[in-house]
């Protein structure tokens, strides 16, 4: 019970918070993400390359706009999401089988699992995909110029105030995890790169090789 308790207060929370990030750096509030005619973030990552790094078929990708990011959406089909559920499941699996071959006492209250949010991801991400976007949008990132260390430092202010948030060294300038494995930060440079994970299984992983596959070609 407390298990499902803290999943979906994941996946409340996660809902909510994709674009979080934004408002810490901008001062402002975040806005919906839009399709738009024309655009040069697709370039940055081929529905071939996300496909290899999820496993599962890549349909289409589309030119967004958030707010004032550009970025690039990609949409699977609905098959494709119950794989992803069931790596999310083997995730959860691999999670508690680590925590229960812990020596001493187990979390058995929801403010002990939550300050191990990373651990619940498995099972947050599982809850989720039993009810995927209708569009069938798997992935999605926005990218924005002008970044510099305050950016990185009010992204993180904003994203460590929920237990789980951790920086992934190794990829770019600065690279973070948010709670529950939501989203996937990466700063190189001036460019600020936000990674909505809410589909990506495994995501310190998946997510650090997309990261890099991005940056690469900036």
């Amino acid at each position: 019970m407390v298990g499902a308790a803290a999943a979906m207060y994941g996946v409340y929370w996660v809902k909510h918070k994709v674009s979080s990030y934004a408002a810490a750096v901008t001062g402002g509030s975040t806005g919906s993400l839009k399709v738009v005619a024309k655009g040069n973030s697709c370039r940055l990552l081929s529905t071939s390359d996300l496909q290899k790094v999820l496993g599962v078929p890549i349909e289409r990708s589309a030119e967004i706009m958030e707010e004032d990011k550009p970025g690039c959406a990609y949409y699977t089909n609905q098959q494709a999401f119950h794989q992803l559920q069931q790596m999310a499941l083997r995730q959860q699996k691999r999670d508690a089988d680590e925590v229960n071959s812990r020596p001493g006492p187990k979390p058995d209250n929801l403010v002990s699992l939550m300050k191990n949010a990373n651990q619940l991801e498995g099972v947050v991400k599982a809850f989720g995909m039993s009810q995927p976007s209708a569009d069938g949008q798997v992935f999605s990132f926005t990218i924005e110029h002008g970044a510099d260390e305050n950016s990185w430092a009010g992204m993180r202010l904003t994203e460590s105030a929920v237990p789980g948030y951790v920086e992934v060294p190794g990829v770019g300038d600065h690279a973070a995890v948010g709670a529950f494995g939501h989203l996937f930060l990466v700063q190189k440079g001036d460019a600020m790169i936000a990674m909505s994970t809410m589909m990506v299984p495994d995501t310190r992983t998946r997510g650090a090789e997309l990261a890099r596959k991005i940056i690469s070609n900036l």
